[in-house]
């Protein structure tokens, strides 16, 4: 004998006047789409982290202009942090790390009062604003490495946060000491990690 097929019956759901609500009727059926991707910068790939400019490159997402444009057309005024890897700096170090075969250049501007240089976190809600876990990834930089910070008469500091491999300021052979504030000037640099040394330049 073959056995009866097994039938599951389908629930209906009711409307307030008894009519048939089911899936088809349901007037949250079909689901929404979900919202789009955030767009990728045209200008590197890289993809939009919910802020105005990439942190790859600086593109403005809201004006479709790049940040070097902006720098050298005085849009952009204030300082202005260049970053890229600096194989003088490497072979000083002993970390057991590769240096970069593509070596990138990006620019950050430095807009409000304080900015983090750090890596990204986001179990622990650490979003630098010079962000140096982007590509090329330098680990030797601590998620909250140390800020520049301005000055109520537009001058810029920087402060190490007590970072695992410290912060260079210059041509001086020894780390800034941790929590001591120290003055920048326009052109300096500042070396950071295994790798990565970071410029300074104001825009008037």
């Amino acid at each position: 004998m073959i056995p009866s097929p097994l039938v599951v019956p389908v629930p209906v759901t009711r409307g307030p006047e008894g009519g048939d609500l089911s899936s088809t009727t349901r007037p949250d059926w079909p689901p929404a789409d979900p919202p789009p991707p955030a767009p990728n910068c045209p200008i590197c790939a890289e993809p939009r982290a919910r802020r105005r400019y990439c942190e790859n490159c600086g593109y403005d997402f809201d004006t479709g202009t790049a940040l070097d444009h902006l720098v050298r057309t005085g849009v952009v005024v204030g300082w202005v942090a260049e970053i890229r890897p600096d194989r003088e700096f490497f072979d000083r170090n002993d970390d057991d790390v590769v240096f970069p075969t593509v070596l990138t250049r990006r620019q950050v501007a430095l807009a409000g009062d304080r900015t983090l240089i750090g890596r990204c976190s986001p179990r622990r809600n650490i979003h630098p604003d010079i962000d140096l876990s982007l590509a090329p990834e330098d680990r030797g930089v601590s998620r909250v490495h140390a800020f520049l910070d301005h000055t109520a008469d537009g001058r810029l500091t920087v402060t190490d946060e007590g970072s695992a491999n410290g912060t260079w300021v210059g041509d001086d052979p020894d780390p800034i000491v941790a929590g001591r504030t120290v003055p920048l000037a326009d052109g300096d640099h500042i070396y950071v990690g295994s790798f990565t040394r970071i410029t300074i330049r104001r825009r008037r």
